[in-house]
């Protein structure tokens, strides 16, 4: 009979640390926020169980022990390394079920008194490694870690080497002095913010943590992790063609999401935002066809940009799209790759919701899409006179007039022999009008996010032009 195998923690533990014991022996069981003994004791079924605590790295050993009936009584405890010394303390432990009581003293100190000492080193203790994404979990693992040292996966990374982990300097070994008085970075694909090796010696700051660039630090050039892919949302809105392009992106991409029916495009994007796992996301828009050469990663999937990730994680990234009316590459209704944190904190009465995120805008020259807003005589309408709107305001922040001057004469002039062209030149025209009659005026011009006014909008044209 296997005895039963716990890997515990007196704390959470790390999915990391859990997963790569568990791919070596299915059959344990992890136990977190261990109090006692007695918690560890009522969970098992085998007249002997193991326990493990976390931050111990078993090697060559395959829990296939057996205990002798002499020896019934006692808790069986094996050698470990501890930083390259050998100990019986907090090495992998087989406890008889039917012990008396183990005191919370010895239990807290993995010091046992009726114990048998075996002589073979199984196991090693490892620096524990923790997910920390808060500047105030990585204080708390400073005061209360008994450990000289810790490693921090970020949760937006994938670790590629998982061998690191097996690094230690040896506080018997004055020429580790300085190592463990150092921070430790290592190359998450080409820049050093991915995994840290943290020493309790040289405290690091807010700011630092935040934008996971150390002032001092000592740089290994291994690679050891990559980012993690940025999530995908796909926002409709009752657009016709929604589901035929939602399931061909999620064909190409299946970790794709859809945010479908939330009204206004200020709470959709904020909805997209709260769902996040990252710390960006992509948005695509209802009426979009990919491009078969746009895959979300290459050639723009910056975790830094220029270096400098404190300016990746404040920047709006968006593509170009190509309209199907009036060919026309630009912006318009292109992929957009937004910072997480901004758009949640981000000013809800704005007209256009993507330049006013933040103030750095960067425009990717690659087309991303087909804006296929052309399905019916309605939609064609609305997303012409919307973006013509915003082009004879002026309220997109950064454009140029010259070149808003362009676009517009070519909505207002080009594509009638497309479909629904007439529907596209007639929204560019009234668009063009409305826009240019309340230049200045937010409340007027903010209606065009209103898509129930938008329709009536539509309706009153059509009545005049029947």
């Amino acid at each position: 009979m296997i005895y039963d195998i716990f890997y515990i923690s007196n704390g959470s533990i790390n999915d990391i640390d859990w997963n790569t014991f568990r791919s070596r022996f299915p059959t344990s069981q992890k136990i977190e926020n261990v109090k006692n003994f007695e918690d560890v004791r009522s969970r098992s079924f085998t007249k002997f169980f193991y326990v493990i605590w976390d931050g111990t790295k078993v090697l060559d050993f395959n829990f296939d022990y057996r205990v002798s009936d002499y020896d019934v009584e006692y808790i069986h405890v094996w050698k470990t390394l501890r930083y390259g010394e050998e100990t019986y303390q907090g090495g992998i432990t087989l406890f008889p079920k039917n012990v008396s009581l183990v005191s919370s003293r010895e239990f807290a100190n993995k010091f046992y008194i009726k114990k048998k000492e075996i002589d073979k080193i199984i196991s090693k203790q490892v620096y524990p490694v923790y997910t920390l994404d808060d500047y105030s979990q990585y204080l708390s693992i400073v005061e209360n870690t008994e450990h000289e040292m810790f490693w921090n996966v970020p949760s937006d990374i994938k670790i590629c080497d998982d061998s690191i982990f097996d690094l230690y300097f040896d506080p018997n070994n004055g020429k580790y002095d300085y190592d463990r008085k150092e921070n430790h970075v290592f190359l998450n694909n080409e820049f050093y913010d991915g995994v840290f090796l943290f020493s309790k010696n040289k405290i690091i700051t807010k700011k630092e943590f935040k934008f996971r660039f150390l002032i001092t630090r000592k740089e290994w050039n291994q690679k050891v992790s990559e980012p993690k892919s940025y999530d995908i949302f796909f926002i409709s809105y009752d657009e016709i063609d929604a589901d035929k392009n939602f399931m061909s992106l999620s064909d190409r991409f299946p970790r794709a999401r859809r945010i479908s029916g939330i009204k206004g495009i200020h709470n959709a994007h904020k909805e997209a935002a709260r769902l996040s796992e990252t710390e960006m996301f992509w948005v695509v828009d209802a009426d979009a066809v990919i491009d078969e050469n746009f895959n979300f990663e290459s050639p723009y999937y910056p975790h830094y940009d220029s270096g400098n990730r404190k300016n990746h994680l404040s920047t709006v990234y968006i593509w170009q799209s190509k309209n199907p009316i009036n060919d026309l590459v630009y912006g318009y209704g292109g992929v957009k790759l937004l910072p997480k944190d901004l758009v949640l904190k981000m000013n809800m009465d704005t007209v256009d919701m993507t330049t006013s995120i933040s103030d750095k805008i960067k425009i990717v020259p690659k087309i991303s899409n087909i804006t296929s807003f052309n399905t019916d005589a309605f939609e064609t309408w609305k997303s012409s006179f919307r973006e013509c709107v915003k082009l004879s305001s002026k309220i997109i922040d950064r454009n140029y007039d010259q070149e808003n001057e362009v676009r517009l004469k070519i909505w207002m002039e080009k594509g009638s022999d497309r479909p629904f062209g007439k529907y596209a030149l007639a929204g560019a025209k009234v668009g063009y009008m409305y826009g240019s009659m309340n230049l200045g005026n937010d409340e007027a011009l903010s209606k065009i996010n209103d898509f129930d006014w938008l329709k009536e909008r539509y309706e009153l044209w059509l009545k005049n032009n029947e």
